[in-house]
């Protein structure tokens, strides 16, 4: 818990103010600069030289990484994201990029959902290193039959190759070129 978040304590002042009068607000200062400690098992808490009892204050946990950790309803736990990718991790994300792109470029082309295609990608060469383990998923995925994976540049290669090839900008930025040829092609 104390790697992801802290704990902040609240004065509830409807409950508290009355029993303590004109040392509420140095109390609700001390609170502010953490300046409390839970007694007897979390129903007391020590703040700024005074006692707060149960329902009196709540405790709070406060994420240290917003952008990677949220708090449960209730304080009751911490939601932590591990957002540290590798190699691999990234290389699966490019394929379903591809994927998806693949599957626009279908529907562009009025193909039916079972229809079976041949598919031709042109792109760089550390996107070919990245995408090739992931070659028998993606032509799983698109219903391709045939599927090429090439370096070329659109119009250097023959057949199902380069020929009518488009560019199609990954969101990554990458630019990479495809031709997808249904059954009538």
């Amino acid at each position: 818990l104390d790697a992801h978040a802290s704990r902040a304590l609240s004065v509830v002042f409807k409950l508290a103010a009355p029993r303590l009068g004109p040392a509420i607000q140095a109390v609700a200062a001390a609170a502010r600069r953490g300046d409390w400690v839970l007694v007897e098992d979390g129903e007391r808490a020590l703040v700024g030289g005074e006692v707060l009892e149960a329902g009196e204050f709540s405790l709070d946990l406060v994420p240290i990484s917003a952008e990677s950790t949220r708090t449960l309803p209730g304080s009751s736990g911490l939601v932590v994201l591990d957002l540290d990718t590798d190699a691999e991790l990234e290389a699966e994300g490019l394929a379903r990029d591809v994927v998806r792109s693949v599957q626009q470029r279908r529907r562009e082309l009025s193909l039916a959902v079972t229809d079976r295609i041949t598919l031709w990608l042109g792109v760089p060469e550390v996107v070919g290193a990245a995408l090739d383990p992931w070659r028998d998923w993606i032509a799983e995925q698109t219903l391709a039959t045939t599927f090429e994976l090439g370096a070329a540049p659109p119009g250097t290669r023959s057949g199902t190759g380069a020929r009518d090839a488009s560019p199609v900008d990954l969101p990554d930025g990458t630019t990479i070129w495809m031709r997808v040829a249904g059954p009538a092609h």
